[in-house]
């Protein structure tokens, strides 16, 4: 029971973290339970591919909430993917599918530790399946350059503004897209100085989230 209930909260956090925007405010297919279990797989199989088509290194791990037979219809459904890369283990992205009274959401970023706030430097050529996976599940083109444009804007005065306080630092910006003028997805990136990490590290993390692209489960 204890273990049940850390993996809720855990991924409950997934799909806070990255807040902020709230619910997308747009007409959304409602979608029962069952359906997404196998709208998800679906998803998971077509991000694996992407994965090894790149040939990424990577190790991979996956956790679900809300799937058991007894459980409720209105109960949330959640299914996350966890990968760790390999050649970079101080490197993670998270891929995250979210079934919540019937609307089908979905939360991709990754995380990256780095001993100084200069070496924050993350560039999305460097993870161009990542952007490929951003616009498998969104049905949108998010750019090479949306998401490096708001990581430099992000990290523009950075270490200067750590520097005047170093006791805490967190920034974080956001750019949203719209579809028929309705503000729909958002791509966010976030500078955070994580003291309670040993050793203390800065956490660099672009994440995209949003309504999921429609899938008809067969």
């Amino acid at each position: 029971m204890k273990k049940r209930l850390c993996v809720l909260l855990a991924a409950t956090l997934i799909f806070t973290t990255f807040g902020g925007c709230g619910k997308p405010q747009v007409e959304t297919v409602e979608v029962a339970k069952a359906d997404s279990i196998v709208n998800f797989a679906s998803y998971k199989e077509d991000i694996i591919a992407l994965l090894d088509k790149a040939k990424v290194n990577y190790d991979f791990s996956e956790f679900f909430v809300g799937d058991e037979k007894n459980a409720p219809e209105a109960s949330p459904y959640f299914y996350v993917m966890k990968i760790v890369l390999k050649d970079e283990p101080d490197r993670e992205i998270s891929i995250g599918f979210n079934n919540d009274d019937r609307i089908e959401s979905f939360t991709a970023s990754i995380t990256v530790s780095q001993p100084t706030i200069g070496e924050c430097d993350l560039n999305i050529r460097d993870y161009s399946y990542l952007r490929k996976i951003f616009n498998l599940v969104s049905e949108i083109e998010v750019s090479a350059f949306d998401c490096n444009r708001l990581m430099r804007s992000t990290r523009r005065g950075s270490k200067e503004q750590y520097e005047s306080n170093t006791d805490a630092f967190y920034k974080k910006k956001e750019r949203f897209f719209s579809q028929d003028k309705t503000e729909t997805w958002v791509l966010q990136y976030s500078i955070y100085y994580n003291t309670t990490s040993d050793p203390l590290v800065f956490e660099e993390t672009l994440a995209f989230k949003g309504n999921l692209a429609p899938r008809t489960a067969s």
